[in-house]
């Protein structure tokens, strides 16, 4: 019983006011010293409907397909690994900001994109499938002519600190975002 009060008390104080901080990356997309290595087993595709974006629904939930949607008719790139003519994981980019998307999301200058929403279904995570998404992602942002790519990310998400930290990402600053009913307050310090 007490378990069960916990829990519920736990969900209403989210629903209430919820606070996270994040860290703010950037990678330049010059022509030097960035390669994109392809993986023998993993085929990329840069998705262009909305039939190839339910393929995704595998390994996402309903709140991100009901985003991706938004992102693609909002013209988003995105990016679909598959394995066996299977989407195994994908990776996106936006031009512009919305919050029916993103409510964090970065500052963005001209000759920005941003860099967002990497995932990989979970048996196939530990094989550099990510890597390579986000590695295909930022080669095809360059040669589209963006100078930049921008992204925020949770400041407890070791795995991704680390996988961006070795691809060249350097942290340009912090934000963070306190959420009170439906009201948001976002803070950042470059």
């Amino acid at each position: 019983m007490l378990a069960g009060l916990a829990s519920l008390r736990k969900l209403i104080v989210e629903l209430i006011y919820r606070h996270s901080d994040y860290i703010v990356i950037v990678k330049t997309l010059s022509d030097q010293g960035f390669h994109f290595r392809q993986n023998a087993d993993l085929t990329i595709q840069r998705i262009k409907t909305r039939e190839q974006v339910d393929e995704l629904r595998r390994f996402v939930d309903r709140s991100d397909m009901a985003r991706f949607h938004i992102m693609m008719d909002q013209g988003s790139d995105c990016f679909a690994g598959y394995q066996d003519n299977k989407a195994i994981g994908c990776a996106w980019a936006s031009r512009t900001n919305d919050i029916r998307v993103n409510r964090v999301q970065p500052h963005l200058f001209p000759g920005d994109v941003c860099v967002h929403d990497l995932f990989v279904a979970p048996e196939y995570r530990g094989l550099g499938i990510g890597r390579t998404l986000a590695s295909y992602r930022l080669h095809y942002l360059r040669d589209q002519g963006y100078k930049r790519a921008v992204g925020i990310i949770l400041e407890n998400n070791i795995p991704a600190l680390i996988i961006n930290e070795k691809m060249g990402y350097i942290q340009i600053g912090k934000m963070s975002h306190a959420r009170f009913l439906f009201w948001d307050r976002f803070r950042y310090t470059y």
